[in-house]
This record gives C-alpha cells, structure tokens and sequence, in this order.
C-alpha cells in the first residue's frame, strides 16, 4: 500500500483562511455565472483554455497548481470509488454526460462551508446531459458523511475515494479542488474556482456533441526490436496505475539518461555517480520519513539488497524534501541497509513525477528507465527480469518504445 499526503497542514491552513476572509468580503453573495467568456479557443492537451483567473492559485507559488498539463486536454484519470455515501451511481452514467468532479473532505475547513452552496448549485444545473460527482478522502473523516448527508440531503453522488487512488490519479493538491469534464470525456479544466464552475459548464453544454458509434481499440504495443528482442518483457500486473497514467509518466522522462539524485546528504555509502552506477540495474526507492508503508517495506526492501546487490543491483532510496531533515535518525530506527540520499530541494520527485510514497523506479544496465512505477508486490520479480537480460550496448539516445512500459 501507498501512502500520498497531498495536502499538508500548511496548504490547509492557508487555503482555509483565504476562503473565509474571501466569503467575509461577501464572495459568497456572488452569483456562480459572473461574465461571458472571455475566449473559447479549441481546447489541446496541456494549454489553458480559459482565463488564468479563473483557476485556483498555489498559495506559495501563485501559479497554478503543478500538474494540470498532465491532466487538462486528456481522458478522464482512473476513478476508485469506495463506496457511496450518497445517491451511487454506476460510473458508466459518466458517459456523454458534462461533469463536475469535486474532492474534498469534512475535515477541510472550505470544504465545510462550500458544501450546502455545492448542494444548491448541483441540484441547479442538473439535467440528463449533466452529473455533478463529489468525491470524499478516504480519511476517518467520512464517518461522519451519514450525518451531513441527513442535514443537507444532496441529490447529486457522493463517493469515497478508495484509498486515496483517485485522488493520487488526479494530481489533487489541496481541497477543495474542482475538474470539468466535458461529454467525449475529456478534462478539460482543473482547478476552477468555485464561482466559474457554473459557467464552464454551461459553455460545455453548449458544445456539439456526437455519442461515439463504437470504442476505438488501444492500438497494439509495437514489438520490440531486433536489438532489443531479448529484453524483458514487464506485465501490466507488475505495475501501478492505468495505462494512460503510465503514458503520461513516460512522457514526463525527456532526457536522455533518467536523471540520478545530486545530494550532499548520503547514508549507508559515499555519494554514488553514474561510474558507479554502470552496467548495474538500479531501483529507486521514493521514500518519505513520514510514511508508515515506507517503513513496512524496510525488511523486504534489505533482504531483496542483499540477496541481489553482488548479482549487479544497486538500490538508491531517494528521502522526500518533507522531513529529510530527519533522515539520520529515521534511517537508524527504521534498520536501513541499502544507501539512502535526501533529495532537499525536490528535483528528483519533481522529475519523475513520483506520486506516492513508496514507489519504485527502475533503470536497466544501459542507464535506460525502464520500468515506472513497480508495485511493491512485484519488486524482486522485476529485478531479476532486469539482471536476467543480456548486457546491452550502451545507447546514445533514449528508446522510445522502451521508454513506455512493455505490454
């Protein structure tokens, strides 16, 4: 199991008090359609298509929130829907239907005062060609859904989010946070604030739409090629997330050697350099001190080091910004065997896109990534498909095919 905090105790504090000073200034008295449109361009992937004032704002960064470029333009990210709280639905009733997907939790302060405003609006704008979907955290917090839902009686579902899957698919930073959808099933905005989301549906609904006649089939995985034909071919089974979540990871790898962490602060070795790293399989183990999963998977993770390690694998566990501070004594408590770096300033988890913690990034002998996003079930099974291949000559130019997961 993965362990993803995305919003921290910071990002609530601050979005909290931003939204009741901005209701206290009478925000709440606007009406959820202020203007026309100001642009409908053609919407491609990863290009803003309504105004920039119209999205939420990183309260540190004031930009928006990192993320949407993977997320707006593309199909609907994986839902996992643990159970309904509210009025359940089968997601297929998604289809050919504009939605408003909102995450968010009874222990978000905003998200307490939205809610019975979200209940107005939904039952406004509802209609046959549209949904309004609420998807609550998967924290302790949704016990007391029952009661809310008895207070306000919403007529729009409610679901909880599985274990935090959705949430972690969706690149959620911080809730309350809204996404549209339009009918092809397309994102076409994340992170709207509240008082637009009106008005973006409407304008979707406005759109022409055609219900496809049939599912266009996935094109079939290229087979790999005469110089590769020996590699290793990774099952879907051993991987997280869903097909175009891995897509959209690989795509974020634009170098042509995966990028290794630069860090003064090393544990259980001297600072490794690529030299070192040559003709090695090396696994990265995206690790946070903060993070009980991460701490289970310590025995498992020395075992397979030390079972391996003479066999040509090298295990690199890369220590999240948040509490690396920490890393020391957490790498004593926990019994760390394996080399540990403290990745301070977020580079390395920026760069791969790591979106859980623990999660386990593999680069073959020729210094190619080749594997994204292992599941900790299936580690040790990846490792020995890697150190089982043929060394091969060491490439100039990163493989694109063997960049995107063998199917």
């Amino acid at each position: 199991m993965r362990l993803n905090k995305s919003v921290n105790l910071f990002l609530v504090v601050v979005a909290t008090v931003t939204t009741i000073i901005s209701f206290g200034a009478g925000q709440s008295t606007q009406p959820d359609v202020d203007v026309k449109p100001e642009s409908n361009p053609s919407k491609a992937a990863g290009t803003n298509e309504f105004p920039d004032s119209w999205y939420m704002k990183d309260p540190i960064t004031k930009k928006r929130y990192a993320g949407w470029q993977e997320i707006e333009g593309f199909a609907t990210p994986r839902l996992k829907i643990h159970g309904w709280a509210a009025n359940g639905i089968d997601l297929e009733e998604l289809k050919g239907k504009v939605v408003v997907v909102n995450f968010w939790s009874l222990e978000c302060g905003p998200c307490l005062l939205q809610f019975p405003k979200n209940v107005e609006l939904a039952n406004r704008l509802a209609s046959d060609d549209f949904i309004w979907l609420s998807i609550h955290d998967d924290s302790i917090s949704k016990e007391r859904l029952p009661a809310t839902v008895r207070q306000f009686q919403p007529g729009h579902p409610i679901g909880v989010d599985q274990f935090d899957i959705s949430s972690r698919a969706w690149n959620v930073p911080a809730h309350p946070f809204y996404y549209i959808l339009d009918r092809a099933g397309t994102v076409r905005a994340m992170g709207l604030k509240r008082r637009r989301v009106a008005q973006v549906v409407k304008q979707l609904l406005e759109e022409p739409y055609k219900a496809p006649q049939q599912e266009v089939p996935r094109p079939e995985q290229p087979q790999p090629s005469a110089q590769n034909a020996k590699s290793a071919v990774i099952p879907k089974a051993w991987l997280e997330g869903t097909d175009q979540e891995r897509r959209l990871l690989a795509n974020q790898m634009n170098f042509a050697k995966p990028l290794l962490p630069e860090s003064e602060k090393w544990l259980n070795t001297e600072a490794l350099t690529e030299a070192d790293l040559n003709d090695k399989v090396v696994m990265l183990d995206f690790w946070a001190t903060w993070c009980m999963p991460c701490r289970n998977a310590v025995p498992k993770t020395n075992e397979l080091y030390e079972k391996y390690k003479e066999k040509g694998l090298e295990i690199i566990g890369v220590c999240h910004p948040r509490g690396a501070e920490k890393m020391a004594t957490i790498v004593e408590q926990w019994g760390i065997k394996f080399p540990v770096c403290a990745d301070t300033k977020g580079l390395i988890t920026e760069a791969y896109r790591v979106n859980g913690w623990p999660d386990y990034y593999f680069i073959d002998r020729s210094g190619t990534l080749r594997v994204i996003d292992g599941k900790n079930a299936h580690v040790e099974e990846i490792v020995k498909a890697l150190l089982n291949e043929p060394r091969p000559k060491p490439r100039t130019a990163p493989d694109k095919n063997n960049a995107v997961l063998t199917e």
